[in-house]
This record gives C-alpha cells, sequence and structure tokens, in this order.
C-alpha cells in the first residue's frame, strides 16, 4: 500500500517530498480506519477516501 501510494503521488506530478507527505498521511488515515472497524485486514474500500483526500495533515521534515 506504501509503495503504491508512493508511486501514484508520482505519476500524478508530485515532487519526492510531497508525494512522501501524502502516502504516509494516507496511509495513517486507512489505519486509523483499520482500528476503528476493530477488523485485522486493512479498511481499504471503507477508507478509500484517504487515499484522495486525507484526513491528517503531517508534514515533511528533514532530519
Amino acid at each position: 500500500m506504501i509503495s503504491a501510494t508512493f508511486l501514484a503521488g508520482l505519476i500524478n506530478g508530485l515532487e519526492a517530498p510531497q508525494a512522501l507527505e501524502h502516502c504516509n498521511n494516507a496511509v495513517y488515515g486507512i489505519l486509523q480506519e483499520t482500528a476503528a472497524s476493530s477488523q485485522w485486514e486493512l479498511q481499504l474500500i471503507a477508507g478509500q477516501k484517504q487515499f484522495e483526500t486525507p484526513s491528517n495533515s503531517f508534514k515533511v521534515a528533514q532530519l
């Protein structure tokens, strides 16, 4: 899921830092959706809006 989401960001024209930021926010939203559902399978369908517009906004920072 992480690789596919990051690659999709790159294909859609985002620079690597922005693609990583979007990827992390989307994946985190999917994990939140999964935890809320008390299921062990990733809730990709229930949380599919996270890929388009993530509900989180973590920023990438250089360490």
